[in-house]
Parts: C-alpha cells; sequence; structure tokens
C-alpha cells in the first residue's frame, strides 16, 4: 500500500501594508493542512486521512476520509451483525446468515439469553453488566425445578456434599455404626444425647464406696462396678502368738459380708515372713504363725475381686 503527501494549504504570515504601500520583507509560510491518500496497487483509492497542525506545526487532530465502496460495504456488514446480535428473531438478515439460522448452524443471541438449551453455558454476571460477581446472586431472580429449586433434597450428590475442608450438604445419621469416617453425614441429636448418657455412665462408674468400719480393726471400701475391695487392718499389741505356733482366728465367719467376701482365700506376709494373714472365702480373717512372739502389731492393706 503507498500514501502521497499533498499540501493542501500554505498559510502567508506578515505585517499589514504600511503606508507606502510595500508589504514588510520578514514572511513565514506555515502547513495548516496535510492530506495522505492510500490506495492499492491499481491506484484505487481506498481512503484519506486530513491532518491538522497548529501554528507551532503541533498536530491538533485528524479526519479520516473512507472511499464510499469501502464504507457501504462495513455499513452493509455492521447491520448484519446488528440485526444477528442486536435485533429479535424476527429481523430481516442477509441471505447467507438467514440459511446458516434456518439451518441450525447458529443461534441468535436471543436464544442464547434465554439458554434454552442444557449445553449452552452463559457468563451472566458478565453479560448482566449491572452487579459484580459477589452480588449478582443474591439479586432478585428466579430458577425453575431444572435447576436450584427451593426443596432441593436430594439422595445422590447433586449439590455439593461437606467435607473435612468444605461446607456442604449433609444426611443425617441416627446411629453409631459406622467404623469409618462417612464424609456429608451428620450425627443427630438424639445421638448426641445418648453419647452424653453414656459419658455420665462412665463417669458414675469406677467410684469407690465410703469407707465401711468393722469393729476397732477393720475398715474397707468397695468398687462396685470393679468389684474389688480395698480393706485395710490395723491392731496394736496383739499377744495371740506368745505361746504356740499355728493358725489364730482373728475374727469369725462373716466379719467381711459374704457378698463381699474373697472368691478364694487371700494372704499376705506380716513382720519378717513368721506371720501371715488370712482373709478367707466365709468373710473369717485368720492369722498363721511360724514362731511365738509376746507382742507384736498388725498393720496390712489387702485387695481381693469378690
Amino acid at each position: 500500500m503507498a500514501g502521497n503527501d499533498e499540501t493542501l494549504e500554505l498559510e502567508h504570515i506578515g505585517d499589514e501594508e504600511n503606508n507606502s504601500g510595500t508589504e514588510s520583507t520578514e514572511s513565514s509560510y506555515h502547513q495548516r493542512f496535510v492530506t495522505r491518500v492510500f490506495h492499492e496497487k491499481n491506484n484505487q483509492v481506498i481512503g484519506a486521512e486530513v491532518i491538522i497542525y497548529d501554528d507551532d506545526q503541533n498536530k491538533i487532530d485528524s479526519i479520516v476520509v473512507a472511499d464510499s465502496t469501502s464504507l457501504e460495504e462495513f455499513q452493509t456488514k455492521w447491520e448484519n451483525i446488528s440485526k444477528y446480535y442486536v435485533l429479535n428473531e424476527d429481523a430481516d438478515l442477509s441471505s447467507d446468515l438467514q440459511e446458516l439460522v434456518d439451518n441450525g448452524d447458529l443461534t441468535t443471541l436471543q436464544e442464547i439469553l434465554t439458554n434454552t438449551d442444557d449445553t449452552t453455558n452463559i457468563n451472566a454476571t458478565t453479560l448482566n453488566g449491572t452487579y459484580n460477581a459477589s452480588s449478582f446472586a443474591s439479586s432478585d431472580h428466579e430458577h425453575d425445578d431444572k435447576y436450584c429449586i427451593t426443596n432441593h433434597q436430594s439422595s445422590n450428590k447433586d449439590y455439593g456434599i461437606a467435607t473435612s475442608n468444605f461446607y456442604g450438604h449433609v444426611k443425617i445419621a441416627d446411629n453409631l455404626n459406622d467404623s469409618t469416617f462417612n464424609e456429608a453425614t451428620a450425627l443427630s441429636s438424639h445421638q448426641g444425647y445418648e453419647l452424653n448418657q453414656k459419658i455420665n455412665t462412665v463417669d458414675e462408674k469406677f467410684k469407690w464406696s465410703n469407707v465401711i468400719s468393722v469393729g476397732s480393726y477393720i475398715k474397707y471400701r468397695v468398687n462396685e462396678d470393679l468389684r474389688l475391695v480395698v480393706c485395710n487392718y490395723n491392731r496394736s499389741n496383739y499377744t495371740g502368738c506368745k505361746n504356740t505356733t499355728g493358725v489364730k482366728t482373728l475374727h469369725g465367719e462373716g466379719t467381711i459380708p459374704s457378698y463381699y467376701a474373697p472368691t478364694g482365700r487371700v494372704l499376705t506376709p506380716l513382720y519378717r515372713g513368721d506371720l501371715t494373714l488370712y482373709y478367707n472365702t466365709d468373710g473369717s480373717i485368720s492369722l498363721y504363725n511360724l514362731t511365738t512372739i509376746k507382742k507384736f502389731s498388725i498393720h496390712a492393706q489387702v485387695m481381693w475381686h469378690y
């Protein structure tokens, strides 16, 4: 593409005539307009530009001139585009565009906006141009049953499920049967109650009874959940072994209630190993001595299952 520069006007700048009728010898010429004509190789003119300058030869603006043929072609194309994308479906399209529409090869913008085809994806926020992405969905709008209906219960994962990382939809479980993590499932409040009851039951377990005293020497406590008895025997200045050896009955049958009595004989050594204390299955308490001792103290704590 070639270009020609042409000066349309040269302005003469000088002094006004003096009284003698002669001009000043000082004068200058400034270009005010310059045209540039563009044409093809066959010299067909397709456009021109007129550049406007000020007194200091600075470009002020330019005017673009197109030939009538090019302008008409542009106008025709724009009218077709305008009809196709802006006007409704009844617009008078050019034959080639109308043929494409009739054959289903092109979809009008009207059809795209109504979104009659489920496979047509549009960015509603961008098309709307009124709301930003954060506020568009919160503005007044409606959904039909094909999309996000008001009551959208589903046995499938249609609307996004909750995970350990994301909020979402969950279903309610009213049991404690899942042995592994099950995402998108939440326990019912009833199960919360059941768990609370179990915790309270556990808290009540493993508690010992108050101290129970038997006579002057025996004190014991019971844990009925664990079926345990802890018994303390404290006796000072016992003299029953000063003459003979053998088994001595310290307390008779039933001293320890039968329902707390050990299931088998429980014994613990005393002193230097010369003495052994027995708790018997009938609830009695005995002492076995291997030597004679004039006076000694019996201090022992024994635990058993009943």
